[in-house]
């Protein structure tokens, strides 16, 4: 005797409903050209990739690199070596191509005039600004307040970074 399984009935697939519409306001589409975010800004933590994007699309998605490369304008200074990339077609990314120096304030300035693909203009420059961060003792031994210290005794200090000649300048 073999049991056998009832038939399989399908569900009936109902068509897709249509996509929303996509509509540009009157305003948005009369604005010009601008930078509607930069980051970092201010003192910052971690990986230091300047990043920023436009509120109009910069580079045609799939354009080679080329001498018509807007981000070849944008400056750092001091200047850091690296290059920047696009991360699609309104934002762009500069990538160090090393370390970046701890305790140093950078400006990033994109120059008034830059174009987007459709012919927009930058009315202005921009400029923001960010800072690495500076030396700070992650640790000392002995502990601060620490009652028992011996006055010839070893002194550890752990920084978050390399200080210079910090033996020469302790008292």
């Amino acid at each position: 005797f073999k049991p056998t399984a009832p038939p399989v009935t399908l569900p009936t697939l109902e068509p897709l409903p249509a996509p929303p519409s996509f509509q540009v306001t009157e305003g948005a589409a009369g604005a010009g050209l601008s930078v509607v975010a930069a980051r970092p800004q201010g003192p910052m933590m971690g990986e230091v990739r300047p990043t920023i994007t436009f509120s109009r699309p910069m580079v045609a998605l799939g354009a080679l690199e080329g001498e018509a490369d807007p981000a070849r304008g944008i400056t750092i200074a001091p200047a850091i070596p690296g290059a920047w990339r696009w991360l699609g077609s309104t934002s762009v990314e500069f990538v160090p191509k090393g370390p970046v120096p701890y305790a140093t304030a950078f400006t990033v300035t994109v120059p008034k005039g830059v174009r987007s693909v459709d012919g927009a203009a930058l009315p202005e420059a921009f400029t923001f600004s960010f800072e690495t961060p500076r030396p700070r003792f992650q640790r000392t031994e002995p502990a601060s307040g620490w009652a028992w210290i011996e006055p010839k005794g070893p002194l550890t200090l752990v920084a978050n970074q390399p200080v210079r000649d910090l033996a020469a300048r302790l008292q």
